[in-house]
C-alpha cells in the first residue's frame, strides 16, 4: 500500500509539473518537443573513417620515337592502342649488314683476346684441355644453329600450304558471291523487261530512265485516281496509265524494286568476298616475310656459330706459340682495336631495333613494313625531354616520329581536399576510386603526393593530391571524372552502433540497454573509432544488445488558455492529464 502511495504521489507531482509547464507554454505561445524512442541493435561489423573528393584522371607526357639508322622496315611489333613497357621493341629495320658486322667484330675481339692470353702465358695441360672443351662447345653451337635453321625452313614450308588454303577458301567465297550476283542480275533484267512490256501497252508515256521507286510511287497515286473513276470504262490517268491494268503495273513495279534490292545486296556480297580474298593474300605476303626473317635469323646464328668455331680453332693454335715482346705489343693493340670495333658494331646493330624509351600507349604508327625509314633522332616528349634507350635519343619535339607514344600506363587521379580534410590525408594511404563513365566498377589506389602549398580559387583554399591506381583497366581514359574516398582509419570485426545512437564527442558514454524482458538499464560504454556511419564500441556492449536511441522533435503550440481551447496540442495535454 505504501509503495502505491509513493507512486501515486510521484504521479501527482509529475502531473503538476506538466500542468505548470503547459500553462507556461500555452500562455506564452512557446514551442514543445516530442521525444521519440528508437531501438537499435549493436552489431559485429566494420567501422570506416574516410574523406572524399572528386577530380579527373590524368596521364603522362607524349613521346615521338624514330629510328637512328636508315634501312628497310622489316617488322612492326605494335599497333595503335597497344600498351608497351620501357625497353619494349616497337619496330625493326633490316639488320643484315649490321648483324654481320657485329658477328665479325665479336669474332675479332675473341680472337684478339685469345691471342693476347696465349702470348702472355704459354699453354698448360689444363688450358689445352679447356681449349678442347671450348672447341667441342663451339661445334655444338654450330650443330644447334644448323638445327634451328632446318626448323625455320620446315616451318616456312608448312606455312606456305596454310596460307594457300586460306586464299583458296576466300576465292571460293568470291566465286559463290559472283554467281549469286549473276543470278540477281538476270532476275533484275527479267523484271525490267516484263515491266517495259507491260508499259508499252498500258503506260504509253512511261520513260525507260524512270527510277524504280519513283515509278512504284506514281502507280500507287494513279491507283487512287483510278479508284475515283472506277465507273468510267477505259479511263486513263493524266500520265497515260490504263486504269484496267493499274494492279498489274503496281505488281510489276514492285517486282523491279525487289530485284533491284537483291542485285544491290549481291554486289555488296561480292565486294565483301573480294575484301576477304585481299586480306588472305596480304596475310600470305606478311607471313612469307616473317618466315623469311626467321630463316635469315637462323642463318645468321649459324654463321655466328661457325665463326666462333673457327675463332676457337685459330685461338688454340696461336696460344701454343712461344711469347715474344713484339707479339705481346701487337696482341694488345689488336684487342684494343677489336673492342672499339665491337662497340661500334653493337651500337649500329642495336639501332636497327626501335624500342620504347618509357612505358606508354601507342597513339600512332607512321611507317609500314617494306618502306625505307631514314634516321631522324630517337625520342622527343611533348612535355619534357626524355632519355632514350640505345636505339633512341633526344630530338626536336617538332618531329612526328615513327611511333607516337602517350603515357597512360601510370594513370593517376588529381583531386582537391579542403583545408579541413587535407591534414588528415597522408602519402601511402589507401583509397577507393569510382569513375562516372564506368558505372558499377570500383578501383583501389594510394595517395602518391599531396601539395604543401595551397591553391586559392574564389577564396576557397584547396590542397591537391595525386592518387595512383593499384591496377588499371584499358577502359580508363585520361580526363574521366573520378570520385575518391581516402581511408583514414578502419576497424574490422568490432562491435558497432550507428553514429546517431552515440554522443558526438568523448571516449565514453552512458546508453540505455533494453533487455529481453523489456526493461531498460543504463550501461557505461567505451568508444573507439568514430567512423562515417558507425562507431566502434570497445567495451560495455556485445553484438546483439539493443540500445534505446532517443530523439526530440520540436513543434509550435498555439497561444491561449486553458489547454482544451488551444487546438490539437492543448487537447493532447488535457487528455494526458485526464488519464
Amino acid at each position: 500500500m505504501r509503495k502505491n502511495l509513493i507512486v501515486n504521489g510521484g504521479l501527482v507531482v509529475v502531473a503538476a509539473a506538466i500542468g505548470v509547464g503547459a500553462y507556461a507554454n500555452i500562455g506564452t505561445g512557446a514551442s514543445t518537443s516530442t521525444t521519440r524512442e528508437t531501438v537499435v541493435t549493436a552489431k559485429q561489423g566494420v567501422v570506416l573513417s574516410s574523406v572524399s573528393s572528386t577530380g579527373n584522371v590524368e596521364a603522362g607526357s607524349d613521346l615521338s620515337v624514330s629510328f637512328q639508322q636508315t634501312g628497310k622496315v622489316t617488322a612492326i611489333f605494335v599497333k595503335q592502342g597497344d600498351r608497351v613497357t620501357a625497353g619494349q621493341q616497337l619496330a625493326q629495320i633490316d639488320d643484315t649488314q649490321q648483324h654481320a658486322a657485329l658477328l665479325s667484330a665479336q669474332a675479332s675481339l675473341a680472337s684478339a683476346q685469345a691471342n693476347l692470353a696465349g702470348v702472355l702465358r704459354g699453354e698448360t695441360s689444363v688450358e689445352r684441355a679447356q681449349d678442347a672443351a671450348g672447341l667441342a662447345s663451339a661445334a655444338q653451337s654450330v650443330a644447334s644453329a644448323q638445327s634451328g635453321l632446318t626448323h625455320a625452313q620446315q616451318s616456312a614450308s608448312a606455312n606456305v600450304t596454310k596460307y594457300q588454303q586460306q586464299i583458296d577458301q576466300a576465292q571460293a567465297q568470291v566465286d559463290s558471291a559472283e554467281s549469286s550476283l549473276a543470278s540477281a542480275q538476270s532476275a533484275f533484267d527479267r523484271a525490267k523487261s516484263a515491266m517495259s512490256t507491260l508499259q508499252t501497252s498500258y503506260d504509253h508515256n512511261a520513260s525507260s530512265s524512270e527510277d524504280p521507286d519513283a515509278r512504284a510511287n506514281r502507280y500507287k497515286l494513279d491507283q487512287v485516281t483510278c479508284g475515283a473513276h472506277s465507273g468510267t470504262p477505259g479511263y486513263h490517268t493524266a500520265d497515260g496509265v490504263d486504269c484496267s491494268q493499274i494492279v498489274n503495273l503496281i505488281a510489276f513495279a514492285t517486282g523491279v524494286q525487289t530485284s533491284a534490292s537483291s542485285y544491290s545486296q549481291a554486289q555488296t556480297a561480292v565486294s565483301t568476298a573480294q575484301s576477304s580474298l585481299t586480306s588472305a593474300q596480304q596475310l600470305q605476303s606478311a607471313g612469307k616475310l616473317q618466315d623469311q626473317q626467321a630463316i635469315d635469323n637462323a642463318q645468321n646464328q649459324l654463321n655466328a656459330a661457325n665463326l666462333q668455331y673457327q675463332s676457337t680453332v685459330a685461338g688454340n693454335a696461336v696460344k701454343q706459340q712461344p711469347a715474344k715482346p713484339e707479339n705481346i705489343a701487337q696482341s694488345r693493340a689488336s684487342v684494343t682495336s677489336a673492342q672499339q670495333q665491337l662497340a661500334s658494331a653493337q651500337q649500329n646493330e642495336d639501332q636497327t631495333v626501335l624500342t620504347a624509351p618509357a612505358a606508354g600507349t601507342v597513339a600512332s604508327v607512321s611507317g609500314t613494313v617494306g618502306q625505307y625509314s631514314s634516321s631522324g633522332g630517337g625520342a622527343s616528349s611533348s612535355a619534357a625531354s626524355s632519355s632514350s634507350s640505345s636505339s633512341s635519343s633526344t630530338s626536336s619535339s617538332s618531329s612526328s616520329g615513327f611511333v607516337q607514344l602517350t603515357n597512360v600506363v601510370n594513370l593517376d587521379v588529381k583531386v582537391g581536399f579542403t583545408e579541413t580534410d587535407a591534414p588528415k590525408v597522408h602519402i601511402g594511404q589507401a583509397a577507393t576510386i569510382t569513375l562516372d563513365a564506368l558505372t558499377g566498377q570500383t578501383f583501389t589506389g594510394r595517395i602518391l603526393s599531396l601539395d604543401t602549398n595551397q591553391t586559392v580559387v574564389s577564396n576557397v583554399v584547396t590542397y591537391y593530391a595525386k592518387v595512383g591506381f593499384d591496377s588499371t583497366s584499358s577502359s580508363i581514359k585520361p580526363g574521366m571524372t573520378a570520385a575518391v574516398d581516402v581511408v583514414l582509419d578502419k576497424r574490422d570485426d568490432v562491435v558497432t552502433l550507428p553514429t546517431t545512437a552515440v554522443p558526438t564527442s568523448g571516449t565514453s558514454a552512458t546508453v540505455t540497454v533494453r533487455g529481453s524482458d523489456g526493461k531498460d538499464t543504463s550501461r557505461s560504454i567505451t568508444i573507439g573509432l568514430r567512423g562515417d556511419s558507425a562507431v566502434e564500441i570497445t567495451a560495455g556492449l556485445n553484438a546483439g544488445d539493443r540500445v534505446v536511441e532517443t530523439s526530440s522533435t520540436a513543434s509550435a503550440t498555439a497561444t491561449g488558455f486553458p489547454g482544451g481551447r488551444g487546438g490539437p496540442a492543448g487537447g493532447g495535454l488535457g487528455g494526458g492529464l485526464g488519464g
